[in-house]
C-alpha cells in the first residue's frame, strides 16, 4: 500500500512540473512575440497585440540616443489594441494632423463702375415713375468647382433698359455687356411701396441672369429685401459704396447711387434726398475735423499771445 501511494505521488509531481514548464514556454513565446525592435530616427513603429482575456502589456522603444519611450496597453475581453509611434531624430512624437483649410480665391481688382442714368416712363409717357443714377458692379462666379469669382461692371452709357410703372411695384431692367470680361447679363430691380407697413419705398427684389466667362448661364435672385428705404416723394442718396449680398456667392456693389420710385411727375429732377447711413457717417467726420482744427488754432493763438506778453514785460523792466 505504501509503495502504491508513493508511486501515485510521483506521477502527480511530474505532471505538475510539465504544466509549469508549458506555461513558462507560453510566457516566453508571448514575450518574444511582443518585443519591439530597436528603432532608428525617422521611422514609424506599429505595435499590434491580440491578447488573452484581461492582460496588461508594456512596450518600450529604445531610441538611437539611448533614450526610451514607453506605452502601456490594457486589453480586456480578448480585444485587439494598437498604437502607432512616430520616431523622429531619436524622439517619439504623435502624427501631426492635417490642418489645411481651403479658401475661396479673391477676385482680381477692377476699376470702379461709371455712373449711368436710367428712367422709366408710364405707358402714356406723361409720368416718369422711376429715376436712378448709379455705378453698378457685380461679383460673379466663374467656376463652381474651384469657387473662383470675378468682377463685372455695367459699362458707361448703357442705354438698353426698360421698366414698368405699376401701382404696387416699379421695375427697372438693364441689359449689359462687359467688354473686359466678355460677360452678357441682365438685371431687374423691383421697388415696392409700404411693404413693411411703415409707408416706405424700398428695393424689394433683385434678379440677375448672365453668361459667365466660361460660357455658363446662371441666374440668381434675392427677394424680401428692404434696402434703399426712403419716404415716398423723396429720393434715396448714397454716394459711398454699398454691397448687397445676393445668393450662391454673388454680390452687387453700387457707387454714387440716387434713386426715386413711384414718382407722379413728368420731370427728370430728383426729389429732396435722404442720405444713407454710410454718407451720414462721412458727413459727421467733416464737422469734427473742422472743430478740431479750430481748437488747435485757438491754442496756438493763445500760446503765441502769452509768449509775446511775457517778452513785452521783460523789455519794460529793462527800460526802467
Amino acid at each position: 500500500m505504501k509503495f502504491c501511494a508513493v508511486f501515485l505521488l510521483s506521477i502527480l509531481v511530474c505532471a505538475s512540473s510539465e504544466s509549469v514548464k508549458d506555461v513558462g514556454n507560453e510566457t516566453t513565446q508571448a514575450n518574444d512575440s511582443i518585443s519591439s525592435p530597436t528603432t532608428l530616427p525617422n521611422t514609424t513603429v506599429t505595435t499590434t497585440l491580440t491578447a488573452i482575456p484581461t492582460a496588461t502589456v508594456s512596450t518600450t522603444l529604445m531610441n538611437i540616443d539611448d533614450t526610451t519611450e514607453s506605452t502601456t496597453l490594457t486589453v480586456i475581453n480578448g480585444t485587439t489594441e494598437s498604437t502607432n509611434f512616430m520616431v523622429t531624430d531619436g524622439t517619439t512624437e504623435p502624427p501631426t494632423p492635417d490642418t489645411t483649410v481651403l479658401t475661396t480665391p479673391a477676385p482680381t481688382p477692377k476699376p470702379n463702375p461709371t455712373t449711368n442714368s436710367y428712367q422709366v416712363d408710364n405707358k402714356a409717357g406723361n409720368v416718369t415713375c422711376l429715376l436712378m443714377n448709379a455705378g453698378i458692379q457685380f461679383l460673379l462666379v466663374k467656376n463652381d468647382t474651384t469657387n473662383t469669382t470675378y468682377l463685372a461692371n455695367i459699362p458707361v452709357n448703357t442705354t438698353d433698359f426698360d421698366g414698368d410703372c405699376g401701382d404696387e411695384e416699379n421695375t427697372l431692367t438693364i441689359w449689359f455687356h462687359d467688354n473686359d470680361t466678355l460677360t452678357n447679363g441682365m438685371v431687374t430691380f423691383t421697388f415696392s411701396k409700404n411693404r413693411t407697413g411703415d409707408n416706405k419705398v424700398t428695393l424689394s427684389a433683385v434678379s440677375l441672369s448672365y453668361e459667365n466667362m466660361e460660357g455658363v448661364n446662371k441666374t440668381v435672385t434675392k427677394v424680401n429685401m428692404t434696402d434703399f428705404s426712403v419716404t415716398p416723394g423723396r429720393s434715396y442718396l448714397c454716394k459711398a459704396e454699398q454691397k448687397i449680398e445676393l445668393s450662391e456667392g454673388h454680390a452687387m456693389y453700387t457707387l454714387g447711387l440716387q434713386v426715386e420710385a413711384f414718382r407722379t411727375v413728368n420731370t427728370t429732377a430728383f426729389g429732396s434726398a435722404e442720405d444713407c447711413v454710410a454718407d451720414q457717417k462721412t458727413s459727421d467726420i467733416v464737422p469734427i475735423a473742422v472743430g478740431c482744427a479750430l481748437a488747435a488754432l485757438v491754442v496756438i493763438v493763445l500760446v503765441a499771445y502769452l509768449i509775446g506778453r511775457k517778452r513785452s514785460a521783460r523789455q519794460g523792466y529793462q527800460t526802467v
